[in-house]
């Protein structure tokens, strides 16, 4: 956890090449575990989801976090299979519960932010985005930022939605 802290405050003195060589070094610092069959179990499950086996790889991950509920990147994956299942709700309980384990996932953030960004909830997705470019300043997050923002200056606050008055 705290390689993963001095890393990411580190990002932004690196180039492009060496913040993704950094970047993928902090993925595989999260994917650590004290248990290696749960190692074995999250790197099957991330096998599957990019194979497309997106239920059989949001039931590895349900199976690791039973088995050990503070694996971080766990919960992380299994934030990605929800959201690529179009599943917004759960993604997001999942990628904050990553996110509470560790403040500093960046990942995590971004998926916050797409998830807020798919729903329409344009300030929280800016939130969300600027906190993981804060963290990662190479993130890929940086365009979808500037739709939110294009979208949010051109759109009424959520509270003035029509459907939101009572």
């Amino acid at each position: 956890m705290n390689a993963s802290i001095s890393c990411s405050h580190h990002l932004s003195f690196f180039d492009a090449e060496d913040a993704t060589v950094v970047q993928d070094l902090m993925k595989e610092i999260w994917k650590e575990t004290h248990n290696k069959k749960l190692r074995y179990q999250l790197d099957s499950g991330i096998s599957d989801l990019l194979e497309g086996k997106n239920e059989r790889a949001l039931n590895t991950f349900t199976s690791i976090i039973q088995s050990d509920p503070s694996y971080g990147e766990a919960w992380n994956k299994k934030a990605t299979v929800h959201y690529m299942n179009g599943d917004m709700k759960e993604s997001l309980v999942a990628a904050e519960k990553a996110l509470e384990l560790d403040p500093r996932n960046f990942q995590a953030l971004a998926g916050i932010g797409l998830v807020e960004m798919d729903t329409y909830r344009w300030e929280q997705a800016i939130d969300a985005f600027r906190k993981s470019l804060e963290l990662n300043p190479w993130s890929m997050v940086s365009a979808r930022l500037s739709v939110c923002l294009n979208r949010n200056k051109d759109l009424p606050k959520q509270s003035e939605w029509p459907w939101n008055r009572e």
